[in-house]
């Protein structure tokens, strides 16, 4: 579900790693204003959501729980740069084997709390066997006992998984593969949490990050969570 936040490379597996490859690269590239989703009419209740109200399904400032977040603005992509091209591991939080390729991260918001180096990002996608792939998806993360170390983009990172802190029964949802996470790159520790939650054709897809000393705590990641999926699921 996937870290401008992204990098140009559309894999999947940077939903998560873009985020805290900025954090450690400390975000010094050129930065456009992007708009808030639009969200003044709202799909109606008993319709299905085509491909273009997806980015109005997804949190908006004005939606969050909580305090403190303000809309990250969109990264220039500047001049094109390659991707990586091979299949990674899930427990090494690279999702290409899971995902297919259309479902790029293209209607994702990012938020963010400068001062905390925290961020927080969620978009809601369409996605066939939504509810079985992200189930498949769970049942992959739960063998995820190791560190894994990989890299991506020539950047050489160590991944570790574990089960939300306090459980995830505090996420709203029957189909949810949710979990932390810690990513070191050299000496710079980066944690987190993630959640993939379907319903129906849709994914919502939540993660926040931050360095190690200032993480978002687990009742703000369910809170965020929740209202993501909320809003999202509504139009079903």
């Amino acid at each position: 579900m996937i870290l401008g936040v992204l990098l140009v490379s559309k894999r999947y597996s940077f939903v998560l790693i873009a985020l805290t490859l900025s954090l450690v690269a400390g975000c010094s590239q050129a930065e456009q204003p992007r708009a808030a989703p639009d969200t003044a009419e709202s799909p109606a209740a008993d319709a299905t959501p085509q491909a273009d109200d997806l980015a109005g399904l997804a949190l908006t400032v004005a939606d969050l729980p909580t305090g403190g977040w303000t809309l990250k603005p969109a990264t220039s992509e500047g001049t094109a740069t390659s991707t990586d091209k091979s299949v990674g591991e899930v427990c090494g939080l690279d999702f290409t084997s899971v995902f297919p390729a259309e479902m790029a991260d293209e209607s994702g918001t990012t938020f963010s709390r400068e001062k905390l180096e925290q961020q927080f990002r969620t978009g809601v996608y369409r996605l066939a066997d939504a509810e079985r792939v992200v189930t498949g998806l769970a049942a992959e993360l739960s063998s995820c006992t190791e560190p894994v170390v990989s890299t991506t983009n020539g950047q050489e990172y160590r991944a570790e998984i574990d089960e939300l802190d306090g459980g995830e029964a505090a996420i709203e949802g029957d189909f949810a593969a949710c979990r932390q996470m810690t990513m070191t790159f050299g000496y710079r520790v980066v944690s987190g949490s993630f959640c993939f939650i379907a319903d129906g054709d849709l994914v919502v897809t939540t993660m926040t990050t931050g360095p190690s000393t200032s993480t978002v705590q687990p009742d703000e990641f369910a809170q965020l969570t929740n209202t993501a999926t909320q809003k999202a699921f509504a139009a079903l």
